[in-house]
């Protein structure tokens, strides 16, 4: 199937994050996060100067615009890049923090973009936030008290919700509350909201972190408290997310190569499940479409799906060629996977009424660099439309697929 390249511009930063607002009437605005890791001494470690009017806003500045010894050396190759890109360290240096000997911790900025589509071949830059480096974001997508919440995630350890301001033709971003992690010198790395599919007021907020730990909040009346706490990998926890069907079950799959339940009635210490991949689980999405129907992702380069029911095996494996980064079911059907792999650009996965053989139809390979953040557009007078940022190259796109 074709694909058709809308837009590319880039960033200042490098990008790693990007996400499409599922609400009305913004449907058609999305955000860029990225990151940059400091030199020590104070320099950046690549940068470019943007000579914009700025202001401060809740002490950011803001912008307004008009390993197991069976892995393959390509996934140990991919683990020793995500570690030097996202934790900002070589091997030596995660050996050390992971040994607790590590005694610095270095500086990593970061930019949120909010950009509007206001047509296939325009976008509107409407606000740049300048906050640590960003590692991934989610937006709610159901309003929660009459607001529309974006979640960040930060390598300050750190959750921050910010809101938008709901003026139709300028919509701006708000930072609401925030909470830094527990743990000491702890990077967040992934988070998800728990009312993907039912909306509530007092929505669950799960996070990973560099430290292998999830923590999960709960959000109400502007404000986030903590319910559940676990070290639940040894290494990195690169991803967690709900089952969007059932909000008290989480999951999360780490640097050591498993991908874990957890039922919060229970706790976060004692997972119901517990499977091995062949690399770090960096990757993982439940289907709010089709019950029962989750993706995993994997340095191992393997997509797999499961069935939330039987854990014993996946239902079927694809191979992608490439270190499955993020994972975004299509939000209309649920019968289309994108996939950033990382090495090997991006891939859309179809998965038919048959989830044992879902078949790559589309691979978009306009970006020069690792393929790490990407969502479907929801608005139905943009179907197919899709947003990608890729790392070294710091570029970010707009596409379309033809699904």
């Amino acid at each position: 199937m074709k694909t058709e390249k809308l837009l590319q511009w880039s960033t200042e930063y490098y990008a790693d994050s990007a996400e499409f607002c599922p609400l009305l009437p913004f449907q058609d605005v999305f955000v860029i996060g990225t990151y940059q890791l400091e030199e020590k001494g104070g320099n950046d470690i690549s940068s470019n100067t943007v000579h914009q009017e700025k202001q401060s806003v809740d002490g950011n500045e803001v912008t307004t615009l008009a390993e197991p010894e069976n892995i393959s050396e390509v996934v140990k190759e991919q683990r020793s890049a995500q570690e030097d890109l996202v934790l900002g360290t070589t091997s030596l240096d995660c050996s050390k923090r992971r040994s607790g000997e590590d005694g610095g911790k270095q500086k990593r900025k970061g930019c949120l973009y909010l950009h509007k589509l206001v047509h296939r071949n325009k976008k509107h830059d409407l606000q740049e936030i300048k906050m640590a480096g960003i590692l991934d974001m989610k937006w709610s997508c159901q309003k929660v008290s009459g607001l529309i919440l974006l979640g960040v995630v930060t390598s300050d350890g750190e959750l921050v919700i910010l809101k938008l301001r709901e003026e139709e033709e300028n919509p701006s971003l708000e930072i609401l509350c925030r909470k830094f992690l527990e743990g000491q010198d702890v990077l967040a790395l992934s988070l998800d909201w728990s009312n993907r599919k039912y909306a509530t007021e007092s929505p669950k907020i799960s996070v990973s972190d560099s430290g292998g730990n999830v923590s999960v909040y709960e959000f109400s009346n502007s404000n986030l408290s903590r319910v559940s706490f676990a070290q639940c990998h040894a290494y990195e926890a690169w991803i967690t997310a709900f089952n969007y069907w059932q909000n008290d079950i989480v999951y999360s799959g780490g640097d050591d190569s498993k991908l874990r339940g957890y039922d919060l009635r229970i706790g976060l210490e004692s997972p119901y499940f517990c499977k091995s991949h062949d690399g770090g689980v960096t990757s993982f999405h439940a289907n709010e479409l089709r019950e029962h129907q989750v993706a995993s992702g994997s340095y191992d380069e393997v997509v797999r799906l499961w069935d939330a029911r039987n854990w014993r095996r996946p239902l079927s494996e694809t191979r992608v060629d490439g270190g499955v980064w993020r994972l975004k079911w299509r939000p209309s059907a649920g019968t289309h996977l994108l996939a950033a792999c990382m090495y090997n650009h991006f891939q859309i996965i179809a998965v038919a009424d048959d989830p044992l053989h879902p078949e790559v139809v589309v691979k978009y390979e306009g970006h020069n660099s690792l393929a790490y953040g990407g969502d479907w557009c929801w608005s139905e007078n943009l179907m197919g439309t899709i947003v990608t940022a890729s790392f070294y190259d710091k570029k970010a796109s707009l596409w379309v697929a033809d699904v």
